[in-house]
């Protein structure tokens, strides 16, 4: 009886892990209430009592007040949502730990699953694009959620020689973020385990997505490539320096190629909040904007129609402001993160901000956790 328990058991854990791994991979298949979008896969993790049991028994350091006063500290301060949201981010790194540990990890067969969709839109945009459309990440979340249905964009037009397609992702640009931040992750991997057969298949079909999804986030490959090779000796820089370091040198890049920015609109949603922080006051700059009408700079109103704040760390920096990014930072630092780590999560979030619950930001916060952790921890993980 106890062995029949067993393996019931670990059937139904496999069976929730396999959910969790299917909306995480998949976030269009999760509704859009009240202006935000409910990812389903935090309701799978909060409720698995297998996660929850795992979790009890995670050895806890005395790091962990430190945490709850940072917190506490943007909870006073009014970040009611950001706290959410990294709570949320943080329910969903500590089960890709527990799913890994746990071997119930079925990342790549669900990312498969969205490349094989990546490659019948890819296919059906030369038969009949109106069956490309029909997949297209608007139509299928739609079809689920009607009204509710999250906010996607079938956007197959061509970047780089061929059309780039979306998979089960919202987006294009989302989907290749995904797969680089899916390929790093094998990659650091494989430098520690052999690989095999499935192995060599899942990379086949991950360069396919690769391909597919082909944008100008793709290029980041290269820097996450030689961040991993240079990591000892970045290691040594303090955090607080190596963030320093970045945001300087993208401010100062990017203020001399302000009309490249103004010119081309995909540059200016990812790079254009570093100049605009000299355009900004004292007050603005330690506690951040509520809109980027805000900002005395004719770079900063060119598409305020249409983006509330700029992406990337440095959006989030204007967003926020330096004191409370500075309590962001802090908490990041007290939860171990490394040198290398906080460089990889700038390069990773250049298009979107730091504390955004899409999967690659996940994948990318596991990354930094499971290879690039200092010896400050707050969990043994």
């Amino acid at each position: 009886m106890n062995k029949k328990y067993k393996i019931v058991s670990r059937y139904i854990e496999k069976l929730l892990s396999n959910i969790f791994f299917l909306f995480f991979v998949a976030q269009i298949f999760s509704p859009y209430i009240g202006n935000r979008t409910i990812y389903l896969e935090l309701f799978i993790a909060i409720f698995n009592p297998y996660f929850l049991f795992w979790l009890s028994k995670r050895k806890v350091t005395q790091d962990i007040l430190w945490l709850i006063i940072g917190f506490g500290l943007l909870i006073v301060t009014l970040q009611v949502v950001l706290v959410i949201k990294l709570i949320a981010i943080a329910i969903a790194v500590l089960f890709l730990f527990y799913a890994y540990e746990r071997d119930v990890f079925y990342l790549k067969r669900y990312l498969i699953l969205s490349i094989l969709v990546a490659i019948l839109q890819f296919s059906f945009l030369f038969i009949d694009p109106t069956i490309s459309t029909l997949l297209g990440p608007q139509n299928i979340s739609k079809t689920i959620w009607g009204a509710y249905a999250t906010p996607s964009f079938t956007n197959f037009y061509t970047v780089f020689f061929i059309p780039r397609v979306s998979g089960l992702s919202r987006e294009a640009g989302f989907f290749a973020a995904f797969l680089i931040a899916s390929i790093f992750f094998f990659y650091l991997e494989n430098k520690r385990y052999k690989q095999n057969t499935k192995d060599k298949i899942r990379n086949i079909f991950l360069w396919i997505g690769y391909i597919l999804s082909f944008s100008k986030m793709s290029i980041l490959i290269i820097p996450l490539i030689i961040v991993e090779k240079i990591k000892k000796l970045n290691d040594y820089i303090p955090v607080i320096l190596t963030i320093m370091i970045f945001v300087s040198v993208m401010m100062f890049l990017w203020d001399a190629n302000r009309d490249l920015l103004i010119d081309n609109e995909t540059f200016w949603h990812r790079f254009s909040a570093y100049p605009s922080l000299f355009d900004i006051d004292l007050k603005q700059f330690l506690f951040g904007i509520d809109s980027v009408d805000e900002v005395n700079s004719s770079l900063a109103k060119v598409f305020s129609y249409r983006f509330d704040t700029f992406a990337g760390f440095g959006g989030f920096l204007l967003d926020k402001g330096v004191f409370i990014t500075g309590i962001f930072l802090l908490i990041l630092w007290i939860t171990g993160i490394s040198s290398s780590g906080i460089l990889l999560l700038l390069l990773l979030t250049i298009n979107v901000q730091p504390d955004t619950n899409q999967n690659f930001v996940v994948m990318t916060y596991f990354i930094i956790y499971k290879f690039y952790k200092n010896k400050r921890y707050i969990l043994n993980l």
